[in-house]
């Protein structure tokens, strides 16, 4: 999604999840992917990516009830753009449960319903 050859500049998120219950590993995370990368991760509605017309990109966590962790891929409105673990061609759309875009630094924060906060 970053279009980046130089996937060492990207943050692992992994030691963020282990993190006590209650923990905004979102915030840390966007922090330092920000920091790196120039761009923040941005919750957004999990219809309102799956229902994009022309499709963005955007990326999806998927419940892994059978799993010791969930699952994330890059997906393009209801079609899996890039799955790095290569589990899934189609999008369970019944199991995405959590929905980020990435978003470039420069561009003001949004709230759930689109509208700039501070």
């Amino acid at each position: 999604m970053l279009g980046t050859e130089d996937l060492e500049r990207i943050p692992d998120p992994t030691p963020l999840f282990s993190c006590p219950d209650g923990y905004d590993w979102l915030s840390d995370y966007s922090a330092e992917l920000a920091q790196a990368t120039g761009y923040r991760l941005e919750e957004e509605p999990v219809a309102w990516c799956r229902d994009q017309t022309p499709p963005l990109s955007w990326i999806a966590v998927i419940e892994e009830p059978d799993q010791p962790a969930n699952h994330a891929l890059v997906a393009r409105g209801a079609h899996v753009l890039h799955d790095p673990a290569q589990v899934y061609d189609v999008l369970p759309l019944d199991r995405v449960y959590r929905a980020f875009s990435l978003v470039p630094v420069a561009f003001p924060k949004r709230n759930r319903w689109g509208a700039v906060v501070a």
